[in-house]
């Protein structure tokens, strides 16, 4: 009876080693599970973050607007502002300030142009965050002649750089409105 005690003993021993192996096999498999959910989750992030990232950059930034009312003797430095928006994707031009502001880095060109009447001038400057980068004169010296200037810039520009028009600093004389328009896009 002892032996058969003995016997019964060491089955039971054996399998209980047995099922600590399957125990840990399991753990070991637990643990693998956990780890690889966790690269999952990070892997979902991170493509996540990218996405976002590259929805962000694939947005195109373009703007068109052209002058709704006449610009007479602004005054030196004067933003000239373009009211009425053709085109605005992105939202970064502002029709109430006319202050283009950058909303990502990248390579932007601009282009303004401006019609002045007969026997008026009207003499601009492109500016991004108060630096000079580009002129225009425009001079009807005759009593029938209109006179158009336009000027384009390429230009580099980070993030919340803001651009815009402004009468040269020895004022504005008078910028007609319809003909005159300020556009800008991200290359």
């Amino acid at each position: 009876m002892m032996i058969q005690m003995e016997n019964t003993i060491h089955g039971l021993s054996t399998r209980l080693a047995e099922k600590d192996k399957e125990v840990l096999a399991l753990q070991n498999t637990t643990h693998i599970l956990t780890e690889t959910n966790a690269q999952k989750d990070r892997l979902v992030l991170q493509l996540s973050s990218n996405l976002t990232v590259l929805q962000f950059e694939g947005r195109r930034i373009a703007f068109h607007a052209r002058m709704s009312t006449d610009k007479t003797h602004l005054a030196s430095f004067a933003t000239v502002k373009f009211e009425t928006v053709v085109t605005n994707e992105g939202q970064a031009y502002s029709p109430v300030t006319g202050v283009f502001t950058c909303p990502q880095d990248g390579t932007y060109s601009f282009s303004w142009t401006l019609i002045t009447l007969a026997g008026n001038w009207c003499n601009t400057e492109f500016v991004v965050d108060g630096n000079i980068i580009a002129y225009t004169h425009d001079e009807a010296n005759s009593s029938t002649d209109h006179k158009t200037s336009s000027q384009s810039a390429v230009v580099l520009l980070k993030k919340g750089n803001k651009t815009w028009i402004r009468a040269y600093r020895s004022q504005a004389g008078r910028c007609y409105p319809t003909w005159s328009s300020y556009s800008g896009f991200k290359v």
